[in-house]
């Protein structure tokens, strides 16, 4: 494998959008096999278990719970060109003028360490997984990090995905279920609305 390069603004975002289509389209068959796989008594995780898809490595991370909600990669599009400021940023990583793998990050934000990143995903093709597109993707995001004043970078992991908490360890990423005990909480679509439309008086 050639060097990778790492690229963002426009022209990545689309490059994102095409990739994301295509792992979308390959994430719904592996789910269809792996439901009739369930119903026949077997277990074998969504390809965040054995691909380890996700935030580090593509190949070390988990595909998103919630990821079935996006409906089109139109969504990508009016999300990260349309809205101002623009919902999110991606990073894209090239290798002899293939698009191998890409990093989809947004901005947050903390009262104790000011400004920070968080990984909403990051996607490595499965020819170049294990050969350090994920490690130049994170290494690309953290100069990224410095150039911006950000004190830190999230993301989320499956407890059970041992391979990825092993490779983030090894970047000197924290576990704050371990240093913190912090439990990540969601409030999904319908109990957003249901708070928002609730009649809540304080007393």
């Amino acid at each position: 494998m050639g060097s990778v390069g790492i690229r963002a603004g426009s022209p990545a975002l689309r490059a994102c959008c095409g990739m994301w289509a295509c792992g979308r389209r390959a994430e719904s068959v592996r789910q269809r096999a792996a439901s009739g796989r369930h119903e026949r008594g077997g277990r074998r995780g969504r390809r965040g278990r054995r691909g380890r898809r996700g935030p580090g490595d593509g190949a070390r991370g988990d595909a998103p719970r919630h990821a079935a909600r996006v409906r089109h990669d139109t969504d990508l599009i009016e999300d990260g060109f349309e809205s101002q400021p623009a919902w999110f940023f991606v990073l894209v990583a090239e290798c002899g003028g293939q698009v191998v793998g890409h990093a989809l990050c947004n901005r947050a934000y903390s009262s104790w360490t000011r400004r920070a990143f968080y990984v909403e995903d990051l996607f490595v093709r499965e020819s170049a997984r294990r050969r350090g597109v994920g490690r130049c993707l994170l290494r690309e995001l953290c100069r990224r990090a410095l150039r911006e004043g950000v004190h830190r970078v999230d993301w989320h992991v499956l407890q059970d995905n041992a391979p990825a908490l092993a490779f983030y360890a090894g970047l000197g990423a924290r576990d704050l279920r371990v240093s913190e005990g912090r439990a990540a909480l969601r409030l999904d679509r319908p109990h957003i609305e249901r708070l928002a439309t609730s009649d809540i008086a304080p007393h």
